[in-house]
C-alpha cells in the first residue's frame, strides 16, 4: 500500500477496500445505508401519522353523526332521560355524553338547538336561520339539532395539509320534526 492509503471494512460484502482519501470517498458505500435510513425514515413516520391523524378525524366525524342522529330521533317522542331535569337538559346532557367520550378535548364541543315552523323557514341556501328561536321545541315543531367540535391536529403534517392551522371544525346538523304528544 502507498502512503496515504487506509484500509475500510466495507460491510456486508465482508471484503476490505483500499481508500485513497481524496478518489475513494464516493465510491466505498459503507454507511451508506445508515443513511439512507435517516433521510427515508422521518418522511415515512410523517405519512403514516398523517394518514392516522385523518383516520382519526374520519372517525370523530362518523360518530359525531350518528350521536346527533340518535339523540333526535330520541327527542322527537317528547322523552326526556330524566325526571328532575327539564327536557332541553337531559337531551343537551345526552348528546355531550354521547360525544364526549370519544372526543380529546370534551369543552370544544357545543351543541345548539333551534326551533322553526316548516322547513321553508331555514334558508338552506344561505345558511341564514334568523327565524329560528333556540330551543328543544315542543309537540310538532320542527328542531335543528347541531353538534361543533374543534378537533386539534396531533401530528405536524395535518397542519401542512390544513393549510396551516392546528384545529379543523367538525359539524353535525340534523333536522327533525316532533311528533304530537
Amino acid at each position: 500500500m502507498m502512503r496515504g492509503d487506509r484500509m475500510r471494512y466495507s460491510g456486508s460484502a465482508g471484503k476490505f477496500c483500499a481508500h485513497n482519501r481524496l478518489s475513494g470517498f464516493f465510491s466505498c458505500n459503507f454507511g451508506g445505508t445508515i443513511i439512507e435510513y435517516a433521510i427515508v425514515f422521518p418522511l415515512v413516520l410523517l405519512i403514516i401519522l398523517g394518514t392516522l391523524e385523518f383516520s382519526i378525524v374520519l372517525y370523530l366525524r362518523g360518530t359525531i353523526e350518528e350521536a346527533t342522529r340518535s339523540v333526535a330521533r330520541y327527542a322527537i317522542t317528547g322523552g326526556s332521560t330524566s325526571i328532575t331535569d327539564t327536557r332541553e337538559v337531559s337531551l343537551e346532557q345526552m348528546l355531550k355524553s354521547k360525544i364526549e367520550a370519544i372526543v380529546f378535548n370534551p369543552s370544544n364541543v357545543i351543541v345548539t338547538s333551534k326551533i322553526y315552523d316548516t322547513y321553508s323557514s331555514f334558508n338552506s341556501n344561505t345558511g341564514a336561520d334568523a327565524s329560528g328561536t333556540t330551543a328543544f321545541g315542543g309537540s310538532n315543531q320542527i328542531i335543528r339539532y347541531t353538534v361543533n367540535y374543534t378537533h386539534e391536529f396531533l401530528t405536524p403534517i395535518a397542519y401542512l395539509i390544513n393549510g396551516g392551522s392546528g384545529t379543523m371544525q367538525i359539524q353535525s346538523t340534523v333536522f327533525a320534526k316532533n311528533e304530537v304528544y
